[in-house]
Order: C-alpha cells, then structure tokens, then sequence
C-alpha cells in the first residue's frame, strides 16, 4: 500500500536524521532538519524532507474515513521519497566513480614530453609533482599564457627547451585545488566547489582524491566541477 511505504521510508529517514543529529524522538522534524543546514546531504533535501514531514502529518493525525486514510501519496511521492532515503543513508561516494590514474609530471621534466601526452590521451591538465607530492597544477589555460609570453615580434614561437617549472610563473590562480578523501560523498565534493565559488568568487580547478584527503598521499583520481555537476 502506498501510505504505508511512505510512511516506512519517513520512519527510516527520521531514524537516520536522529542518529546523525543525536535528536530526541520528540523534536518535531523540521527542526531537526533546519538544524542540519550544514550537512550537505540534509540541505539538498530539506523542501523534500519538509514537504514529507507535512504530510506524515496529516496522515498520522488526520481521522481515516471508513477505515481508510484521508489522503494519499501520489506514485511521484513515493518513489522521491525513497529515492531520497537511499541518497541519504547511503550516498555514492567520489571513489571509485571518479578513480583513474592521474597523469602528472616533475617540474623539472620537459615540457615537450608531457605536452605530447596531453594531445595523445586528450586531458586537459596535469598535476606537477616534487617528490612525489602534488605542488601545483598546469592546465591549457596556463600554457597558453607560457605560449604567449613566447611569441617574438614577428608571430613566430621562440623556440627554447622548456621545462615544466617554466609554467608556475604562468597560473593564474596558483594552489586553486583541494583534497579530499575516497570516503567523500559527490553531495559533499559538489559543496566544495559551489563554496568556492560563493567565498572566492572563482571556480575550483580540480579535487584530487587521495586515501585520506592529505595532499603527501598518492593521488586516485580527481573531480573537476563538470564531471560532477553532470553527475549530481
């Protein structure tokens, strides 16, 4: 029956919501949600959440007519609410769906080389590394400022043997990339670049997700805001 299975996933929903919370059973929901406003999951769901609270009520409190409820959840409200519980208590995480080995090079590489694999494997932009560890992160913007700042009088390409530290100079937002760890919900790395934007008034170029989100542990992948937009 439709009520039932709404009202079995509102249960559950609450359940989770207090354990996270660490909530009263007597708290009234909405307020239990409005006080999660910082947990991404909850705040990309809180209309929904509410709108379910409004009619768990009516249905609880409400009198049945001839035994049976005065209204009823529509097929679309059901299968929301349930879509949304599943989201909640068990959302997909960054890893593996955005796992890929990350191509990078050492800023003393030439830049020949990694350019080359740029154009053969189509990526757009690489981690520079010393010693292992990312220090910063070249993308075809930065080069082509490094390519511009090459250009003699005439047009023509100054050609010189260039290596990767040549680029640094040339980023336009230096450090502009986070880590985060494999444990990451997309709900909370989709956060972190929309937060970005509202505090620094730019977009984040990359997350690169590593074991524990330290930027010393190997890199497994990395988001950029399209991958993820287009997934969330």
């Amino acid at each position: 029956m439709q009520t039932n299975e709404f009202l079995e996933n509102f249960k559950l929903i609450e359940k989770h919501i207090n354990r996270i919370g660490n909530f009263p059973e007597e708290k009234s929901f909405q307020s239990k949600v409005s006080e999660l406003s910082k947990n991404s999951l909850i705040a990309r769901f809180q209309e929904d959440l509410k709108s379910f609270s409004n009619l768990r009520n009516l249905l609880s409190h409400e009198p049945k007519k001839n035994g049976d409820y005065i209204a009823k959840p529509s097929d679309f409200t059901v299968s929301r609410i349930k879509e949304i519980h599943q989201l909640i208590t068990n959302p997909p995480l960054v890893f593996p769906k955005f796992k890929f080995e990350v191509l990078g090079a050492e800023s003393d590489d030439y830049l020949n080389s990694i350019l080359m694999e740029m154009n053969e494997k189509s990526f757009s932009q690489f981690p520079v590394y010393e010693n292992g560890i990312v220090k910063e992160l070249i993308n075809t913007n930065t080069i082509s400022r490094w390519l511009f700042s090459k250009l003699e009088e005439n047009g023509n390409i100054l050609s010189v043997e260039s290596k990767v530290a040549d680029l640094i100079n040339h980023i336009e937002f230096k450090n502009n990339y986070k880590f985060i760890p494999k444990k990451t919900n997309v709900f909370e790395a989709f956060d972190k670049f929309k937060n970005q934007i509202k505090n620094e008034k730019r977009n984040l170029d990359v997350l690169f997700i590593t074991e524990n989100g330290k930027q010393n542990e190997k890199v497994e992948g990395l988001i950029t805001i399209e991958d993820i937009a287009e997934f969330v």
